[in-house]
């Protein structure tokens, strides 16, 4: 397929015919999603709690999308073990999720992101969100440089 549009997005599925003349076809293969990038809108990500965080608050990120994907993948940018999956719901005119993020600590405070998904597939990712997390204790402070001077 040569420069595919909006029309040729849909499920695709192949059959194997036994020979040329044959009238027989094979089962239908697995379902092909195809998708077209850029053809609908972006998923939007927000924070209920807010994008400043204190240590140990617990956050409540919820993921939108005007366009009916199955489910919706979080993901914190740089660290792709940090991945939610959770499935979408009906909710005015789209589908949404809120995703959950328990105590945070400094080690979730970064970028994430969400994308809606079919089956397992992620598709267009939503704009980044920005997570600050403040008010963990530091750890010691380095001791101060002095200058020395040696006599000889």
């Amino acid at each position: 397929m040569d420069s595919v549009t909006s029309t040729q997005a849909g499920t695709y599925r192949c059959y194997g015919g036994f020979n040329k003349n044959s009238s027989m076809w094979s089962h239908p293969s697995d379902p092909l999603q195809l998708m077209v990038r850029g053809t609908y809108d972006k998923p939007s990500l927000s924070s209920m709690s807010g994008t400043v965080l204190a240590s140990g608050d617990n956050v409540k990120l919820q993921c939108f999308s005007s366009f009916k994907f199955d489910a919706f993948i979080f993901i914190k940018d740089d660290t792709p073990q940090f991945t939610q999956r959770q499935s979408s719901t009906a909710q005015d005119n789209g589908q949404q999720t809120t995703f959950h993020m328990d105590n945070v600590t400094s080690t979730q405070a970064g970028t994430y992101r969400c994308y809606g998904a079919f089956s397992k597939d992620p598709y267009d990712p939503s704009n980044p969100l920005q997570l600050v997390v403040r008010g963990e204790e530091a750890g010691p402070s380095p001791c101060p440089i002095q200058e020395m001077t040696l006599s000889t």
